[in-house]
């Protein structure tokens, strides 16, 4: 499969999976939303930081930042791995009940969380501590070349360990929702992993602009009556569905990229 035939069947998912499904599962996203912000509360509560690092006004900043700084690695920094997690769940229930969605008629919620088994949380929870401890390696080798180096390699050195501190889950989630969901592994190439790459790229930054653009336009104009507690409480319930309206594409990205290339791989 050329790049461009990748891509063009990539972008018409995206477009299909939120009309054919997101009436159908947005209360099932937005439950695992909420679970999500749940977890990185937790993390926010038992979370160092270090002494330059400004103490931000909701969830939120969390969610789309890395706090690690200095010698403090920053547990809420895993908000994003959590969210995979969560992603990934919300992806194998979804395939394992596509056909039925498909057919149902009506806009009423299917409950294909049903399809969810006890292995596969205890599977993903696995993929979840993996990804935490590389993330937390990666954080302490960047670190140890910090102190070694100087202003413009610091600078270049930061920029690559912060894109492989947020692609480096995707990847690998993806690959693990591919081998739980078609029970064998995906072709694993070059060719395979710069395609994928290229999907997570997409809705990531997509996803990534949808939020700011959320915060900057909607956010800020319901936060004009509250300060201080109150601002923050009311931005980190605002995310839950904003970050509800995100699953849907990360299933896309990570899992009917895999798909669409496994079967150029059969195929040919």
């Amino acid at each position: 499969m050329t790049f461009s035939t990748f891509l063009i069947k990539q972008l018409t998912d995206f477009v299909n999976v939120y009309r054919q499904f997101f009436k159908k599962t947005f209360v099932a996203s937005l439950l695992m939303s909420f679970f999500c912000c749940v977890c990185m509360a937790v993390l926010l509560k038992f979370s160092d930081f270090d002494k330059y690092s400004n103490k931000q006004i909701s969830l939120l900043s969390y969610f789309i930042s890395r706090y690690s700084a200095g010698e403090t690695y920053s547990l809420v920094d895993l908000s994003k791995i959590f969210l995979l997690f969560f992603v990934s769940l919300f992806s194998i229930g979804l395939t394992r009940f596509e056909g039925s969605l498909k057919s149902y008629k009506g806009d009423e919620i299917v409950p294909f969380n049903l399809k969810i088994s006890a292995a596969d949380i205890v599977y993903f929870l696995l993929i979840l501590i993996v990804c935490s401890v590389l993330d937390y390696g990666v954080f302490r080798i960047y670190a140890f070349f910090y102190e070694m180096s100087s202003s413009n390699v610091q600078n270049w050195i930061y920029s690559e360990f912060f894109q492989l501190r947020i692609y480096m889950p995707l990847v690998i989630f993806s690959f693990a929702l591919y081998k739980r969901s078609a029970g064998h592994s995906s072709e694993f190439g070059w060719k395979n992993l710069l395609f994928l790459l290229a999907s997570l790229w997409l809705f990531n930054e997509f996803g990534y602009e949808l939020i700011l653009l959320a915060r900057i336009h909607v956010f800020k104009l319901m936060l004009i009556p509250t300060e201080g507690n109150s601002t923050f409480i009311v931005e980190s319930l605002l995310v839950i569905p904003v970050m509800a309206l995100l699953f849907l594409g990360y299933h896309s990205a990570m899992y009917t990229s895999l798909t669409l290339l496994n079967e150029s791989e059969s195929s040919n």
